[in-house]
């Protein structure tokens, strides 16, 4: 009876706060900006100069604790690179994703139906395939693989931070945003392997990640396997929002009280996250979990006829039950339940009627989707690599594809 009481049959306008970000671009490019220009704003000389550095040293590192190494051993004739040839090598890894061939060797095969010129012309072969050997983002002395409470990230974080913090300071989302999760493939062995089978790659490693509609990823960490980090905030958060509420607002959380419109999945949607970000500001949309909410049975029991609909109203706060194919729940703290048009015909040339929270959600939930489809067409990861160079990849990669959208956003149209 309280549910009953609680959740009425009365819908309403819901409350939308005013949105006060400064969305777009917010560093200085020159006029005429091209394409490089956009690239230079996350792959920076800095970052350049930290993988020279570290590559240097773990080489360095190598031959001191190998002192027998083989006369002919690439490990013998290594000489210290630089940020020119580091430029040169990141380039030709990322051509690498454009023209897919079988082995790293292929790129400099003298084979008429394999070879490329442009690879022989920048870098030899033995050049190349040292540096991918001594890549290195972090001081393996520092390192003490031993230890229980050992950064299970070290030898990555430095290039995830960077990236992530360029990703964050060079440009701030638009209004309508979308947090989802990200499998980068791993099948081998690694404590923090996921499995998410609704994934294209089904086992590897996960990334909570924060995208625009565009698909510019804006936020993003990769999770180690065990949560809430030691930090009090997390733990926190846990235990008010649960442990997959909690990854919202550690991604948001310099968007927050600035009216952001979140959409997410049901894996993170409940009633209690969705009061936090409102009392924060925002208002969030996403399919729920029937367990999860506490509806009254009214809304609950009733079976609908497919394409029907239910509604139930708590103070902001929209529930809506759906027969879709399947009986679907979704939560909403932005819409009343009206129906819109959708722009669309069926095949009877009728216009197609849809809720305007579904229409919503379809429209701005796939930023995640988006980054990763435009991702995967170009991909320069390797089966072969180590997964810590896999991940800096990954990263380096998102760099580009960000640079990329921000350059199209601007009516840039000469391809990266």
């Amino acid at each position: 009876m309280l549910l009953e009481l609680q959740w009425t049959s009365n819908d309403q306008e819901p409350q939308i706060h005013p949105f006060t970000a400064r969305s777009g671009i917010q560093v200085q490019l020159p006029n005429n900006a091209g394409a490089g220009d956009y690239l230079s704003l996350f792959l920076t000389d800095e970052f350049f100069d930290l993988l020279v550095v570290q590559t240097n040293l773990y080489a360095a590192q190598y031959k001191r604790d190998n002192p027998n190494l083989p006369p002919n051993s690439r490990a013998t004739a290594w000489i210290e690179t630089t940020r020119n040839e580091m430029k040169k090598f990141l380039a030709l890894a990322l051509v690498m994703g454009i023209v897919r061939k079988p082995e790293v060797s292929d790129y400099w095969s003298t084979n008429p139906l394999l070879k490329g010129s442009i690879f022989n012309n920048v870098m030899p072969r033995n050049r190349f395939q040292s540096i991918l050997q001594f890549l290195h983002f972090a001081d393996n002395s520092n390192y003490d693989a031993t230890d229980p409470n050992h950064d299970r990230l070290y030898k990555v974080r430095p290039v995830i931070e960077y990236l992530v913090s360029k990703f964050k300071s060079n440009y701030i989302p638009e209004q309508h945003i979308s947090i989802d999760e990200e499998l980068l493939l791993w099948n081998w062995r690694l404590v923090f392997k996921q499995y998410i089978p609704l994934k294209r790659a089904r086992f590897g490693i996960k990334m909570f990640s924060l995208c625009e509609t565009t698909g510019y990823l804006w936020n993003s960490y990769v999770y180690l396997g065990k949560e809430p980090d030691v930090a009090t905030t997390d733990l926190q958060m846990v235990g008010r929002l649960g442990k997959s509420g909690a990854v919202i607002p550690r991604l948001m959380q310099d968007l927050l009280g600035k009216g952001y419109k979140l959409f997410v999945d049901n894996w993170y949607t409940s009633e209690e996250l969705f009061s936090y970000l409102f009392e924060n500001e925002t208002t969030a949309c996403g399919t729920a979990r029937k367990n999860r909410l506490q509806l009254p049975a009214s809304l609950k029991t009733p079976r609908l006829a497919k394409g029907e609909h239910a509604f139930r109203r708590k103070d902001n706060m929209l529930a809506v039950q759906l027969n879709d194919k399947k009986e679907i729940y979704l939560l909403s703290t932005m819409h009343k339940a009206n129906v819109v048009d959708t722009g669309k015909r069926d095949r009877h040339g009728n216009n197609m009627r849809k809720l305007q929270l579904i229409n919503d959600y379809n429209k701005y939930m796939g930023g995640v989707d988006r980054n990763d489809e435009l991702l995967s067409t170009y991909c320069c990861v390797r089966k072969s690599m180590k997964w810590t160079k896999k991940v800096a990849f990954h990263f380096i990669e998102e760099g580009v594809l960000n640079a990329h959208i921000l350059y199209k956003k601007s009516g840039g149209r000469k391809p990266l």
